[in-house]
């Protein structure tokens, strides 16, 4: 399900395959790369960061993506790219099958209530959703 190496610095990128153990995979390589930074106290957020943009590109997308993990002054970069060039849409909850939002999370209110910033690039080819989460108390 994954092939993970880290990178120069405190970075870490990892090839993701179409599994249902990805979100899982991809959450205990967040926790890790938190903790080797020393940063284990922002571990969880960034995990749920991590859950929900892998989620999306499962459901979305339906491919194989890359995941990227990056130190960056008071802030852990997380980024997901995957085959679907459709940028993500927040969903208003009203329009979501409950049943789905207990399943598949709260998708991008998450990414926006834990990260000071997020964002999409898209290109024909796919989309990079990311985002920057702030280290410690959650206050950049």
């Amino acid at each position: 399900a994954i092939v993970a190496g880290p990178l120069p610095g405190r970075r870490v990128r990892a090839h993701l395959t179409v599994d249902p153990s990805t979100p899982r995979v991809a959450r205990g390589l967040a926790f890790s790369a938190c903790v080797a930074w020393g940063h284990a106290d922002t571990a969880h957020r960034v995990q749920r960061v991590v859950s929900e943009l892998v989620n999306h590109s499962l459901e979305q997308a339906g491919t194989e993506m890359e995941i990227w993990l990056a130190l960056r002054g008071t802030c852990v970069y997380v980024a997901v790219r995957d085959g679907d060039p459709d940028p993500p849409e927040m969903r208003d909850p009203t329009d979501i099958d409950t049943a789905r939002l207990v399943d598949l999370g709260r998708g991008l209110r998450i990414v926006e209530a834990e990260a000071v910033k997020w964002g999409c690039f898209t290109a024909p080819e796919g989309k990079l959703v990311w985002a920057l989460v702030p280290l410690g108390d959650g206050s950049a």
